[in-house]
């Protein structure tokens, strides 16, 4: 039976094929930027599902992957404050090396944290990743009391492991209406029939659909979303979308761990629809 990808990819195909029919040429007659639409939905991603654990009482790993809680803190690598003196929250610590066994792919290795200046309605963030050799430092513990976060009804004060599964493969985003305003000639009915059929498939298989929180795959460009706001959209590392790991979620409000590549490794930013 051919899955849903496959299914794309042929139907792609087909198209090609009715629009040399409706042509009488020898080959398609659409532009590139439609091509490009076309090719493009052709790369499904894989992506992993985040299961959170809250654990007992000796709590997580301060050197695992973490939401929240007590991150690991060293006196090269210390808790970080704004400018106020006042310390940022802990939103997510991730083990590196774990996501490159994972999902295939080299994310280097050591802790990737973000924190976040939540007495800021902005919530400025930090973002830096320990290096693997860094980590044997002995781990400090924070030099405040956690009462200042008291009265923030938006930032429950999570503290819970979390550990990724596959789910599958996602489709890209689907511009239909790219492919019908770019050909410049009206489209027939076969072509039309095949475009809606590949915009049901790539709908029913998008991210919209997804009701946990994500790593890879493509982030969620819902109304509003972080990756929206983006040209070209940036690569997806992490997708914040449940009140198990942002709150924020509870007020319609969600975040984003995007990533890139350059000649010095994989660098990593946070965004969020605020």
């Amino acid at each position: 039976m051919m899955n849903s990808e496959s299914k794309v990819g042929n139907l792609i195909d087909v198209l090609l094929q009715r629009s040399a029919e409706q042509t009488n040429q020898a080959r398609h007659d659409y532009t590139d930027s439609a091509i490009q639409e076309l090719e493009k939905i052709r790369l499904w991603k894989p992506y992993w599902i985040i299961n959170v654990e809250v654990d007992g009482e000796a709590g997580p790993s301060r050197l695992g992957n973490l939401l929240g809680g007590y991150p690991y803190t060293s006196e090269a690598y210390t808790w970080p404050v704004n400018d106020c003196g006042q310390p940022y929250l802990p939103l997510i610590q991730i083990d590196l090396n774990e996501v490159s066994h994972v999902t295939g792919e080299n994310f280097g290795g050591g802790l990737l944290q973000v924190w976040l200046d939540v007495q800021d309605l902005d919530l400025p963030s930090v973002v830096r990743v320990i290096d693997k050799e860094d980590l044997v430092e002995p781990i400090t513990p924070p030099a405040f009391d956690f009462s200042v976060f008291d009265g923030m009804d938006s930032w429950d004060q999570v503290c819970a492991k979390f550990s990724f599964s596959p789910g599958g493969v996602v489709s890209p985003d689907f511009s239909a209406y790219l492919i019908e305003s770019d050909v410049g000639r009206d489209l027939s009915e076969e072509e039309v029939e095949v475009i809606d059929s590949i915009a049901a498939v790539c709908e029913s298989n998008g991210v919209a659909n997804l009701d946990c929180d994500w790593l890879l795959g493509f982030p969620d460009k819902g109304s509003g979303a972080p990756a929206s706001r983006y040209d070209p959209v940036p690569e997806n590392f992490f997708q914040f979308k449940t009140p198990m790991t942002f709150s924020m979620a509870n007020v319609s409000r969600y975040g984003n761990i995007f990533y890139e590549r350059d000649d010095e490794g994989v660098n990593f930013l946070f965004d969020w629809n605020g």
